[in-house]
């Protein structure tokens, strides 16, 4: 930049990033109140997770182990693991494998995509639903934590909501929401 130069504003419709040569992007869709409650929860989870583990290393040390929280710690990490999962869905943050899809022709390319949400909606689909009998197994059996006493469901819930989000997930980021789409896309279509 030079002495006296003054740089201007990019215009509102390529605030995405600037860095793509005359080409606009859509506006960024706004995170609906579903994603934010799951980083909320996301960020409670892993809040609670230093909480209890700040619980656990001071208690040892003053001699007096308090044995619920190594409990509540690894409870809270599947739930925000799985909750993270989807959330990482949502904003195609998750690592795809495209070197293959490079070597096909143009016309396979363009299919990978849909091969891409067909084949993650298969798989979490069947996450979803073997995760959704263990649930009810476990709600029938009356299975529960050893330290806490809670229902061991309430725990294996996890899976099936994170299942179900990355879902949700797929369907949003690749056919509502058109930035994940031009990301998705990129990555599977040399420039």
């Amino acid at each position: 930049m030079s002495v006296g130069h003054k740089e201007e504003a990019p215009p509102p419709a390529s605030a995405g990033g600037g860095h793509d040569e005359g080409r606009r992007e859509p506006p960024p869709l706004r995170k609906s109140l579903l994603w934010r409650l799951v980083e909320i929860a996301i960020f409670i989870g892993v809040a609670g997770m230093l909480a209890m583990v700040t619980i656990q290393v001071t208690s040892r040390l003053l001699g007096h182990s308090v044995p619920w929280t190594e409990e509540v710690t690894r409870y809270l990490f599947i739930w925000t693991t799985f909750l993270g999962l989807a959330a990482g869905f949502r904003s195609a943050e998750h690592t795809r494998i495209t070197l293959l899809v490079l070597c096909l022709p143009a016309r396979l390319r363009a299919a990978a995509v849909h091969l891409y949400f067909v084949a993650g909606v298969i798989f979490f689909g069947i996450v979803a639903f073997t995760g959704w009998r263990l649930v009810v197994q476990q709600f029938h059996s009356g299975e529960s934590s050893p330290a806490l006493g809670i229902g061991m469901y309430l725990v294996t819930s996890a899976v099936v909501a994170g299942a179900v989000l990355a879902v949700w997930a797929h369907i949003e980021s690749l056919y509502l929401d058109r930035r994940t789409r031009d990301l998705v896309e990129s990555e599977t279509v040399p420039q």
